[in-house]
């Protein structure tokens, strides 16, 4: 009986190899000072890809899917390396050029921080906001306002009455819209449509220069919140960067 002939063993090392090295290049490439040895593994990675992909076309080889992906994952594992190298560069470089004087000699206390972010101003203080002066005078609440033809609160209306001033060298837009009234929690309110049934001069209001209004902007707040400040802005939109005065 005649021997049966052997069938040579697939020669698969080269695709593997390339697999192995290309995801050592992609792991590798963002490790400080160890990525640079991505440099060595993706080249190898591409270099045993090529091989690999060949035997798999010649038939000595089965796994060229493999070898394809250690070729792709190899590639893409030089070009992540290449931009860490260059990521990690400017950012040494930024960081040998840094002027030690440039940098805060301190840092705040947490409750520094918290002061500093409180309104300076309160009721009954003068601030600006571009050509505009407002004094806060007074703040009052009501459940309803404009009688039986009017509106009743949802919880309650705070109601801030303030003067607003044109220094400006031309008429300017005083709107009510644009201001909002904020709690002890953070939270914003805008004005109520209430606004409409007061005797004010804060809606829409177009002041001369030189000239001042008395205006009462309406808030309905719930019945438990607490009015904490008033970010005033002159204009329409709302695009001045705003004056804040605190109502507490």
């Amino acid at each position: 009986m005649p021997p049966v002939p052997s069938h040579p063993q697939p020669k698969n090392g080269l695709g593997t190899t390339s697999l192995v090295m290309g995801i050592l290049s992609l792991v590798g490439a963002w490790i400080p000072f160890v990525g640079f040895g991505a440099y060595i593994t993706s080249v190898l990675g591409i270099v045993t890809g090529v091989l690999g992909r060949g035997r798999a076309k010649r038939g000595v080889a089965t796994n060229g899917g493999a070898a394809m992906g250690g070729l792709v994952t190899s590639i893409l594992g030089l070009a992540s390396v290449i931009l860490a190298t260059v990521v990690y560069s400017s950012v040494m470089y930024a960081v040998a050029t840094t002027d030690p004087s440039d940098l805060p000699t301190s840092v705040p206390s947490k409750s520094a921080a918290k002061d500093d972010a409180k309104p300076a101003a309160g009721i009954g203080d003068t601030v600006k906001d571009g050509d505009f002066a407002f004094t806060v005078t007074d703040v009052t609440t009501a459940a309803s306002i404009g009688g039986a033809y009017g509106e009743d609160a949802q919880g309650r209306f705070v109601i801030v009455h303030v003067t607003a001033k044109n220094n400006g060298n031309k008429a300017e837009m005083f709107d009510a819209s644009n201001q909002t009234l904020f709690d002890g929690k953070g939270r914003e309110f805008s004005t109520a449509e209430a606004q409409m049934y007061l005797e004010s001069d804060a809606f829409l209001q177009d002041i001369n220069p030189g000239n001042s209004v008395k205006g009462k902007l309406v808030f309905d707040m719930p019945k438990n919140a607490k009015a904490d400040r008033i970010e005033l802005h002159a204009g329409v939109f709302g695009l001045s960067e705003g004056t804040t005065v605190s109502l507490r």
